[in-house]
């Protein structure tokens, strides 16, 4: 199960003041005139920077998973820790998340046993005790399976969401959440 870090009141206090600075610093910017670097060009250039900064570290990440991939040992392994890295700072409190790899044998969910495939399963409890349940096939292609991690975290995050009730356009689409599944407590 993931575990959300634990961080002090220093910590937070901390951090929220690193971002004040830095989001008064980028208005700074952004209200200079072109000439001086700001405005449109600032916004453009800070944007580019942070996609750039993105690609890098999940281009870092992939090159891990590729070594991983090659050998089979531990992939599916890193995967679920990749997703709950992305996971755990959206999961809200008294939510509880599972992600688990499978490999093929029977699983018990809260009590009803599932069979699975080669992949990755991801469960969200909600503090109602309801059950959801997702699951993937792994394809050994790190960047496949990557993209496939970020889709089921936006699955994931819409399941709290409708669960909650504020999904916009609530349509009930299955493929936009997780499956309730029917436990008996």
């Amino acid at each position: 199960m993931a575990k959300k870090k634990y961080t002090s009141e220093l910590d937070k206090s901390k951090k929220k003041k690193k971002e004040a600075e830095e989001g008064l610093e980028y208005l700074r910017q952004v209200e200079l005139p072109e000439s001086q670097g700001g405005g449109r060009k600032f916004i453009s250039d800070y944007l580019t920077e942070e996609q750039r900064k993105e690609q890098e570290a999940n281009d870092a990440y992939a090159s891990v998973m590729q070594a991983y991939q090659q050998r089979r040992f531990g992939y599916k392994e890193r995967l679920v820790k990749y997703a709950q890295d992305k996971a755990i700072e959206l999961v809200p409190d008294r939510w509880t998340i599972w992600i688990v790899q499978t490999n093929g044998e029977d699983i018990n969910v809260h009590g009803k046993n599932f069979k699975t495939q080669d992949g990755i399963v991801f469960i969200l409890r909600s503090p109602s005790n309801g059950v959801y349940m997702r699951a993937i096939g792994v394809a050994y292609d790190a960047i496949v399976d990557m993209k496939n991690m970020d889709t089921m975290i936006v699955i994931m995050e819409n399941t709290i969401d409708s669960a909650k009730g504020i999904l916009l356009g609530d349509n009930k689409d299955t493929h936009s959440t997780f499956k309730e599944t029917k436990i008996i407590t």
